[in-house]
């Protein structure tokens, strides 16, 4: 009997180190920001996990501190723990269903579609310019979501599978997903740039005077701020 038992316990303790398996070396920094964000561990069960459109929903709303939620969910297909994750989101204009009241939930999203996630909850910045020409897959980004990836790949949010190869029609990973959302939450807030633009345009400063002196003080506070 007590061979019976340490058998079956050694099983156990077998099947819970596999299905705990620890993430790769390359996303490890992303899992430890996933666990001090309080993602759930659902979602962090599996680095190879396909991302689903109810989960990429979950990640942002989790990444956010869960936000109260008092709003009924706008689809009738959304129940359980992604109710609030997905009505907060529809709410912020993050994401939006696919047509009579339905949001497809476990669809897997792509590389693609979760850039324009971030790329909306980042508040829709526009490219620096509309170039991937590293990327020899680049007609397959789709017209929909070409500002999106283009501004993702230069503030090195999304980057490719490969030295030339984009893969916005790949289905994204948690792994991946979880580093896009890091990166893109460790990005400076630059929504007070016009306001820095009128500080320093606001008077004449010519070379030498105080007034450029004061520019150059206030452009180190600035950029020492943004980090």
């Amino acid at each position: 009997m007590k061979r019976v038992l340490a058998g079956m316990l050694c099983c156990v303790t077998l099947s819970t180190s596999i299905l705990a398996a620890p993430w790769p070396s390359w996303a490890q920094d992303a899992y430890d920001w996933g666990q001090s964000q309080s993602i759930s561990e659902e979602l962090l069960s599996s680095a190879d996990m396909v991302v689903t459109r109810a989960a990429a929903a979950r990640l942002l709303y989790e990444a956010n501190g869960s936000p109260a939620v008092t709003a009924a969910c706008p689809f009738s297909d959304v129940t359980g723990a992604a109710a609030n994750a997905v009505t907060w989101a529809e709410q912020q204009g993050y994401i939006t269903g696919v047509g009579n009241d339905l949001y497809a939930p476990a669809r897997s999203v792509t590389r693609q579609e979760f850039a324009a996630i971030l790329w909306r909850w980042a508040g829709t910045p526009a490219p620096f310019q509309m170039d991937l020409s590293a990327y020899d897959d680049l007609a397959s980004v789709a017209e929909w979501s070409r500002s999106a990836v283009i501004w993702c790949v230069q503030s090195r949010i999304l980057q490719g599978r490969s030295a030339d190869q984009l893969a916005p029609n790949g289905t994204i990973t948690m792994a991946e997903a979880l580093m896009m959302l890091q990166r893109a939450q460790a990005l400076p807030d630059v929504s007070s740039m016009a306001s820095d633009l009128q500080a320093l345009t606001s008077a004449p400063r010519p070379i030498g005077s105080d007034g450029e002196a004061a520019a150059v003080s206030y452009l180190q506070k600035r950029f020492t701020e943004l980090g």
